[in-house]
């Protein structure tokens, strides 16, 4: 897995200097040593499946996990990108559940 770092952790190292051209004009230019990345922590991250991908929505856009039922028992709706903590990515286009049970979008 890559590592990700904090933006803000960057930007309290940086330091600006002046870069001259070979006319002698100068502009300033931020500039942050490898040595500082590298002793940044790497940020606490996880991957997320967004719905659209997700193993648990169904063709009409809907999530069938348990946790997202509606009082009646029924799927709830939800956006494409919408994203949650019980998120599964499909094994493969066109798996879709039906009420918590797996099946083939093409089988009907």
């Amino acid at each position: 897995m890559a590592e990700y770092i904090e933006r803000s952790a960057v930007l309290q190292n940086k330091t600006t200097m002046t870069e001259y051209d070979e006319g002698g004009w100068g502009a300033p230019v931020s500039v942050v040593r490898v040595e500082d990345i590298e002793a940044i922590p790497a940020a606490d991250v996880a991957p997320v499946v967004r719905c659209k991908d997700c193993k648990w929505i169904d063709e009409d856009g809907d999530c069938a996990h348990e946790e997202m039922l509606d009082q009646s028992g029924y799927p709830k709706s939800v956006k494409k990108d919408f994203f949650c903590g019980h998120g599964e990515k499909r094994a493969f286009d066109g798996d879709y559940v039906k009420y918590g049970k797996r099946r083939r979008a093409d089988n009907g």
